[in-house]
């Protein structure tokens, strides 16, 4: 966990913040996309590029990662 302000800062509760950033014009929709799936995608498939092949996600990582 990490500290925002003296504040216990959960994965979800940063995604939370993130929320509010897109509603405030602070990071918008792409900015958002990146920070949620994109960047964890690219970090996957750049350690085992079959990471996400017959998942869910297949077709999302695909596109992200091209």
């Amino acid at each position: 966990m990490t500290s925002l302000q003296g504040r216990s800062m959960t994965a979800v509760s940063i995604y939370a913040v993130a929320v509010v950033f897109v509603e405030k014009g602070i990071m918008s929709d792409d900015d958002y996309r990146k920070f949620i799936f994109s960047n964890s995608a690219r970090l996957y498939a750049s350690l085992n590029s079959d990471f996400f092949k017959v998942t869910a996600n297949e077709k999302e990582a695909t596109k992200a990662l091209s």
